[in-house]
């Protein structure tokens, strides 16, 4: 799947073998969809502009594991990209799982705190924790910065046994910050 958290970037496809396409906008929660094992070539192109590519990039993927593609930064600057190998456990009874990834440009580093505790270090710009176990029900969150500024907050509801990744992405410079909660819908 694509986790495009550009701010300054237009609708990205990635194209791999076998013409497998998935197309993604900024902020869009998208699903995972099945590729091939092995070494595999993947190009990172403005969307149904495939002339236009950002990235060309080979990578190994593994039979039966989840990938995401981290897309970050901004393209009047460096746009960047992250290839994630999603490892999940199956989380305990009454509990599902949970991460962050840290798309706010301007070299923001923050951190996420979940029900006022603070959840991950503080994570630089395309940085991301893994999943960790958390209570299954409804519980607040505040992304901060380093210096601990609330850049923003709300509520999330986590079901049982399942998973959530919380994107927060926008600017800095512009006053902006957006939160995506990408779950696991393959």
């Amino acid at each position: 799947r694509i986790v495009h958290a550009s701010i300054d970037t237009t609708p990205i496809d990635l194209t791999g073998p076998e013409g497998f396409v998935q197309s993604a906008r900024y902020n869009q929660a998208t699903e995972y969809v099945p590729v091939p094992e092995g070494a595999v070539t993947l190009v990172l192109s403005r969307a149904r502009v495939p002339q236009v590519v950002a990235a060309t990039f080979t990578e190994t993927l593994k039979k039966n594991t989840e990938y995401s593609v981290f897309v970050y930064g901004e393209a009047s600057d460096v746009l960047r990209k992250e290839i994630i190998e999603d490892i999940v456990q199956e989380p305990s009874s009454g509990n599902g799982m949970l991460r962050f990834m840290n798309g706010y440009s301007s070299n923001s580093r923050l951190l996420l705190q979940i029900d006022s505790a603070d959840w991950t270090p503080v994570l630089q710009l395309g940085g991301h924790s893994d999943f960790a176990e958390l209570s299954a029900g409804e519980h607040t969150y505040a992304v901060r910065s380093e210096a601990g500024k609330t850049i923003v907050s709300g509520t999330f509801t986590l079901d049982e046994r399942s998973e959530l990744t919380l994107v927060v992405s926008g600017s800095a410079e512009l006053a902006v910050a957006f939160v995506t909660l990408y779950s696991d819908l393959d």
